[in-house]
């Protein structure tokens, strides 16, 4: 794993606010509230929202929670009996390197 850990806990989408012309959302760590995001989810100009801005803020929330996931599995993967597909084992080994910052 890279020499910086990511923030811990579970991560949270604040109430949407307004910033010159857009409306912004902030990820925040659950226990410290550390904002680890900033995602533009609307527009003032036009009052609309946007919607893969929810759902790029959604994704990163969610992102502590899938790494940990896919650590799991792996752990399961390399301790069970059941023969892995070798491309899900890369795309879980290469989704958890570029989470952590290491070489896949």
């Amino acid at each position: 794993m890279s020499n910086a850990e990511h923030t811990k806990g579970a991560w949270l989408i604040g109430e949407p606010y307004q910033v010159d012309f857009a409306t912004r959302v902030d990820i925040h760590s659950e226990t410290e509230w550390d904002i680890v995001a900033r995602v533009c989810v609307g527009h003032k100009a036009n009052h609309t929202l946007n919607e893969c801005g929810w759902a790029n803020a959604r994704l990163i929330a969610a992102a502590p929670e899938l790494l940990e996931a896919l650590i799991d599995v792996s752990n399961q993967a390399r301790h069970s009996d059941y023969d892995w597909p070798v491309d899900l084992a890369r795309a879980v080994s290469a989704a958890i390197a570029k989470a952590t910052g290491e070489q896949a």
